[in-house]
């Protein structure tokens, strides 16, 4: 299905949301944010009329808002969960949301230790779905140059 759109629930509408994934989803036709969740009452709210201000998109338009993430998880619209809150409440919302059957994708860092990151990595696995963390860098010039020379041998 070419016009299927993946169902995106967003939690934490802060900084990195408002400036870069906002900025990201509002040029894209294929994915469909159905929920917000942020702590901080009226703040996702407040991004719909910011979304139409600043990239005169309605890609927020129709997104159910939330204060409280176990309610916003139950959400059965969405798909995937994006995560864009403070680092130390990565992994328990990554986790929360594979355990309800949502892919994730993860602001960077992953977590804030490894045991947290391997609690997120065996979470997707079980519940068999995608577990993506942010590594914006990978693309850079620089990154691709250093891949080649890694998988040269040249180190």
């Amino acid at each position: 299905m070419a016009d299927k759109k993946l169902k995106i629930g967003v939690v934490g509408c802060g900084g990195i949301f408002k400036w870069a994934h906002l900025t990201a989803y509002a040029r894209m036709d294929n994915v469909e944010i159905v929920a917000l969740c942020d702590i901080v009452p009226g703040r996702a709210e407040s991004m719909k009329e910011f979304a139409h201000a600043t990239y005169n998109s309605d890609v927020l338009d129709n997104a159910r808002c939330y204060t409280d993430f176990d309610e916003f998880i139950k959400d059965p619209d969405i798909e995937s969960v994006d995560i864009c809150t403070p680092n130390y409440l990565h992994s328990p919302f990554a986790v929360k949301s594979l355990e309800a059957g949502k892919h994730v994708f993860c602001e960077k860092p992953d977590s804030v230790s490894v045991e947290d990151t391997e609690k997120m990595k065996a979470a997707s696995e079980k519940a068999g779905k995608v577990l993506m963390v942010m590594r914006n860098n990978r693309h850079t010039d620089a990154a691709k140059k250093l891949k080649r020379m890694a998988d040269a041998g040249e180190f």
